[in-house]
């Protein structure tokens, strides 16, 4: 189906605010969610579903990497951030989603995609341990829709992913 990805990451942000209640941020601030999207973005054929747990698994993860920094104290009157920025481009659609949270240290990046690798096995309250599978299936996901996902990081400081679908997507039979 043509379906408005807007529309998918909206719904993504608002189910993403009603499931990590206070209780789940351990005590850290609300992240500031910033959203910009052009009001002509074209309709893209896609999965919807597939896409949506995408964008999901990706704000849970920024949501872990804020409460993690501000639970560490690193900057003073620390404010989480998750911004989230889609573009035509050519064409495709370009979604960046960056944090301002934890990052991920320079020697994991390389490993981010692999299956039962995380960087989130961790015991400290208000984080939930990583089971390895989340990346490694939003990839999958991703590139089932002919697009793909990128990373970049500076640990201590942000993490940018950058998501590239097709406009012209065709699903196989």
């Amino acid at each position: 189906d043509k379906v408005d990805i807007s529309k998918v990451i909206q719904n993504d942000i608002n189910l993403t605010c009603l499931r990590r209640t206070k209780g789940s941020l351990a005590g850290a601030r609300d992240p500031k969610f910033v959203f910009n999207y052009p009001q002509d973005l074209p309709l893209i054929f896609l999965c919807e579903g597939p896409i949506q747990d995408v964008f999901e698994n990706m704000f849970n993860n920024a949501f872990d990497a804020i409460v993690l920094k501000d639970k560490r104290k690193i900057e003073p009157n620390y404010q989480g951030r998750i911004s989230i920025d889609v573009a035509k481009q050519d064409n495709s659609i370009i979604i960046r989603v960056e944090d301002n949270g934890i990052g991920i240290p320079k020697e994991s990046l390389h490993k981010l995609f692999t299956p039962l690798f995380t960087t989130k096995a961790t015991s400290e309250k208000g984080v939930v341990g990583g089971s390895g599978l989340g990346l490694c299936v939003m990839q999958s996901f991703i590139e089932d829709h002919s697009g793909t996902i990128s990373v970049e990081s500076e640990h201590t400081k942000w993490t940018r992913f950058t998501v590239s679908l097709p406009l012209e997507f065709k699903p196989p039979k």
